[in-house]
């Protein structure tokens, strides 16, 4: 857990610098395409020391290396960089084990002890579908069971928090088909109001809504009656933006509230996986809007950040700063479920990097019109021939006329074989490139926590959901002073 106030900001800080540091030494890595390994010759641009060792490491020791608890077992020297790296890697990181409880966030806001529980439900998953054993059957319908384990942390978070501090409503920006709004409201009795932007989303919402009274209702009837009924979620769609008018949102807010003085409306701000810029706009938001009390904010799609990013002075201030698509994209990535493939020894299944590298550089052959396009998923690509997964992958390019098909000739040969033979060196180099993605989201979310800090509000950042089930599982949590 990281924490950003006056006594810890000196450290928020020096990460964040040594973060930046480590990313301008390595921007040729994390601002490569792994499918231009052939066209670049990615290896390469490896130091000849990484490569004596990389070249014959085993799916095993490869994931030992990338796994910050582990201590790989070396049968021979390995380059000092390389290990140094690696424990970089690893101090560097935000911690995303996640919490037991959240006593940690009672104690970081100074909330009195007042009974409030800050305990989870217990963490139960059905073995037949995963389903979430604490929920109710009425908040599983329609929910996957990576939903209903972000729904049961998140909202436990947020009501503990609104609870404390006598803060009765939320708004659930990007909310979607309100699965997490709903939960808010019926099962921890907060009034909510669905934010989103879309009228499709906020309609489907609405009818969820109706879906679930009615199954309540029916229960009710049964003589069930664990499940009362609150008022309903409220639904406005707006789209959230730096420069909208805060008056006017709060009228509207008033008037879906039936409060008759917009002044008087305090809530919280929820933002559970927003995507892109809507983020960072949530933060600035929370600390232009009197309204607002508090923020929990998950973020996710960071390559879609275009305009918010550096937020903080701190990070504005620095000699470099350049994160760019490519590297934003890159933190999107989750080492976990990687790292259980190559243990688990299904490496295999990596093989579709080194055919859409080679596949990219047939296609650049081509025409230069063709480099880095959109190509057709191939489904089990690993179980088929490199000359089956390239007729696939090109099925929509030459339905539509723009490619002449490829020839069985252009797709085999000792060429082509001596590079489907580098198979694992592009794996080792995706390998490598991804040891980077947790230093790009903590140089993102640790800017967004100093922006805080330079507005003048304390905030903590809590690795909420299981990384397994929730890559993205960072909550950045802050309420304001008095």
């Amino acid at each position: 857990m990281i924490v950003c106030d006056e006594r810890n900001v000196g450290r928020v800080r020096k990460q964040l610098s040594d973060c930046l540091q480590l990313l301008d030494h390595y921007e040729w890595l994390i601002n490569s395409f792994v499918l231009d390994f052939f066209i670049d010759s990615h290896w390469n641009h490896l130091p000849s020391s990484w490569k004596d060792v990389l070249t014959n490491i085993t799916p095993h020791d490869l994931a030992n290396w990338l796994d910050h608890e582990e201590t790989p077992k070396y049968n021979e020297p390995w380059p000092l960089s390389l290990l140094a790296l690696k424990q970089t890697i690893k101090h560097l990181s935000l911690d995303r084990a996640p919490v037991d409880n959240l006593t940690n966030v009672k104690t970081f806001l100074k909330l009195p002890d007042n009974n409030q529980n800050w305990e989870f439900e217990p963490e139960l998953l059905s073995e037949s579908g995963g389903q979430h054993a604490s929920l109710k059957h009425v908040f599983r319908k329609h929910v996957k069971p990576k939903k209903q384990h972000e729904m049961c942390r998140l909202a436990k978070l947020t009501s503990s928090i609104c609870n404390s501090v006598h803060v009765d409503k939320v708004l659930d920006i990007g909310s979607g088909v309100g699965h997490l709004s709903r939960y808010l409201c019926y099962n921890n009795k907060l009034q909510v109001a669905c934010v989103d932007g879309d009228d499709k989303l906020t309609n489907s919402a609405k009818k969820f809504d109706v879906e679930l009274e009615f199954t309540v209702n029916k229960m009710l009837n049964r003589g069930d009656t664990t499940l009362q009924l609150p008022r309903a979620p409220v639904h406005v769609t707006s789209h959230i933006a730096p420069d909208m008018n805060l008056d006017n949102f709060h009228d509207i807010l008033a008037n879906k509230f039936s409060i008759s003085n917009p002044a008087e409306l305090k809530y919280g701000i929820l933002g559970l996986h927003t995507c892109g810029d809507l983020g960072p706009v949530l933060v600035r938001m929370f600390i232009q809007d009197p309204g607002a009390v508090l923020l929990n904010s998950v973020g996710c799609c960071y390559m879609k950040i275009k305009e918010h990013f550096p937020m903080s002075n701190f990070v504005q201030a620095q000699e470099w700063n350049k994160l760019t698509y490519t590297s934003n994209e890159l933190a999107c990535h989750a080492l976990e479920m990687y790292t259980d493939r190559l243990k688990k020894e299904q490496e295999d299944k990596l093989k579709v990097h080194c055919y859409r590298a080679l596949l990219e550089k047939l296609l650049l052959g081509r025409d230069k019109k063709f480099r880095h396009t959109i190509l057709k998923t191939v489904a089990r690509a690993h179980e088929m021939s490199f000359a089956d997964y390239v007729t696939k992958a090109t099925t929509n390019l030459v339905i539509n006329g723009d490619l002449e098909g490829f020839s069985q000739e252009e797709l085999s040969g000792p060429r082509i074989q001596t590079q489907l033979d580098q198979w694992w060196e592009v794996v080792t180099f995706y390998t490598l490139r991804l040891a980077m993605a947790p230093i790009i989201e903590a140089v993102i979310l640790l800017d967004r926590c100093l922006f805080l800090y330079e507005n003048r509000v304390d905030s903590m950042m809590v690795p909420l959901f299981d990384p397994i089930m929730s890559p993205r599982n960072q909550v950045i949590v802050a309420v304001k002073k008095g």
